[in-house]
């Protein structure tokens, strides 16, 4: 049984590991495709930047007419804002609407951003930075230091440095050549391609999700078929254990039978001789608990069909206190009607054997039966003020052969469930709050006023 709940747990989380092991894989496959889309978005728009500033050198000439008209031309192809910006300090040419993604701000989504030079070609003479006065330029350790221009005779005055252009100051070292063209477009081709790209992407988180969630119906269902087949297997073992039962039974009753009428006419006739007579009440008594033994094992095998019949519960139990001998010991409490369509030879035992539990485990309280009927259901409550049930045989109480006195069978709690569940309704052990054990039977049944 251990090796078979052992495959059970094992069965349980396969499919999980295996469903975990192909969400890591399909998310995996579906992020690279969405990095691949999004460079191959960056890739399209620089494409697209690059096609118009290819147009733009051969329209714009300095004008800021020239570059209103160029992107007016494109507004319906999505440029939004086009600006022309001087390699040196000096006036940029804006057209369009104005920048979204100055001073560090986020674009909105869809739109794009690129610079570029507005030439291609080479650019210029590289600037130098110019030392500052009254400061030799910068000699490397072992050159010649610097003499007259060639051609230049000694003494005279050589000629000016050549420095910047009057009224243009000088360019920063590493500032860029060429004039630079800033657009900000939307492209639907781009669009389309970033939506596709994240429909991937949610797709394979939801299809990911259904997989988790697939493998967890899956792993349950076979969770709960293994279940099946434990209890299944559980039952063919108590199907053989009834069936050798009842045969034992039946071959040990007529013995019985005729050994309990010996014992008794043995009992009557050694009544006078005290020794003899206390030893053929003993013979008696066991003859008695081996035919209560005899008995549990045919009403444990026995058909579970049931004759209902209308029966007056409060009279049934006083039966069975009479029966037990405790008379003073049991309080009925009848909350409504006292009669129930159910079968009393049946529903006899169970309550014979509730209340001589609770006999033998409260010797001095007092034993509470209530007959509570809700609608189409009776609920009855056997109440005990004994120290209760241990809490690690709340779960195990009503199975077979389960006892901890050394007198008994340990069938009786089984064969009640079994009575109780073939009038259709259900029994349950538990611990009252103010001590001492609670039974609980729920009859479903037609009840007579």
């Amino acid at each position: 049984m251990q090796s078979a709940r052992g495959s059970l747990a094992w069965w349980a989380v396969a499919p999980f590991a295996l469903a975990v092991l192909l969400c890591l894989f399909l998310l995996g496959a579906a992020g690279l495709l969405y990095r691949s889309s999004l460079r191959l978005t960056d890739a399209a728009a620089r494409g697209q930047a690059e096609a118009w500033v290819a147009e733009l050198r051969q329209s714009f000439r300095g004008r800021s007419e020239e570059l209103e008209a160029f992107a007016e031309r494109h507004r319906a192809n999505g440029l939004l804002h086009l600006s022309v910006r001087p390699p040196h300090p000096g006036p940029t040419h804006s057209a369009g609407d104005p920048p979204l993604g100055d001073d560090g701000q986020i674009l909105p989504t869809g739109v794009t951003r690129v610079e570029l030079p507005l030439f291609d070609g080479p650019p210029g003479p590289p600037q130098h930075r110019i030392p500052p006065p009254g400061r030799p330029p910068n000699l490397s350790f072992g050159a010649p230091l610097p003499g007259p221009p060639p051609g230049m005779r000694p003494g005279r005055r050589p000629l000016p440095a050549p420095g910047p252009r009057p009224g243009r100051p000088p360019l920063p070292f590493g500032a860029p050549a060429h004039p630079t063209v800033v657009m900000e477009f939307r492209s639907q081709a781009i669009r389309e391609l970033t939506a596709r790209a994240q429909t991937v992407w949610a797709s394979a988180l939801g299809a990911s999700g259904l997989v988790i969630l697939a493998a967890l119906g899956f792993g349950g269902l076979l969770r709960q078929r293994r279940q099946l087949e434990l209890e299944l297997e559980d039952d063919r073992r108590l199907a053989s254990l009834g069936q050798m039962s009842a045969v034992l039974a039946h071959e040990l009753r007529n013995p019985l039978t005729s050994l309990k009428g010996h014992a008794q006419l043995l009992e009557a006739a050694v009544s006078e001789q005290g020794r003899l007579a206390s030893k053929a009440q003993r013979v008696l008594s066991e003859t008695v608990r081996i035919e209560r033994l005899v008995d549990d094992l045919l009403e444990f095998v026995r058909s579970r069909d049931i004759d209902r019949s209308r029966t007056d519960l409060v009279r049934l139990i006083a039966a069975v206190v009479d029966e037990l001998g405790a008379q003073g010991r049991v309080k009925v409490v009848a909350d409504g009607g006292s009669y129930w369509n159910l079968d009393a030879q049946r529903m006899h035992h169970v309550f014979a054997n509730l209340i001589q539990n609770a006999l033998q485990s409260d010797s001095s309280g007092t034993i509470t039966v209530r007959l509570t009927p809700h609608g189409e259901v009776l609920e009855v409550t056997v109440d005990d003020e004994g120290p209760g049930i241990d809490s690690a045989d709340l779960e195990t109480i009503f199975e077979p052969f389960r006892t901890h006195r050394t007198r008994g069978t340990g069938l009786g709690l089984t064969i009640s469930r079994q009575i109780v569940e073939a009038h259709g309704g259900r029994i349950e052990a538990s611990n009252r709050p103010e001590g001492g054990a609670r039974f609980a039977l729920s009859i479903p049944s037609e009840a007579f006023a």
